[in-house]
C-alpha cells in the first residue's frame, strides 16, 4: 500500500504509474484532489479475486500538472 498527500498549490491532472515488465500485477488507484492510496494487486484469472501483493513493488509514480 502506498499513500501520497498532495500539495493544495499544484492541482494535478493526471498520475503516471510505471512497473517493471513482466511484474504480473497491476495498480488499483482510489484517491481525490488532495491526497492518494496505491496498491498493487495480482491476478490469478477469472474464476479468483485478485490478491494484494504482500511484497514491496518498484514502481515510478510521475505526478502531471
Amino acid at each position: 500500500m502506498f499513500n501520497i498527500t498532495f500539495d493544495r498549490d499544484t492541482p494535478y491532472q493526471l498520475l503516471r504509474i510505471s512497473l517493471p515488465p513482466g511484474i504480473g500485477l497491476y495498480p488499483e488507484i482510489s484517491g481525490s484532489h488532495y491526497r492518494c492510496s496505491m496498491r498493487f494487486l495480482e491476478w490469478h484469472g477469472l474464476e479468483q479475486r485478485a490478491t494484494q501483493c504482500e511484497t514491496n513493488v518498484p514502481f515510478t509514480l510521475i505526478c502531471c500538472t
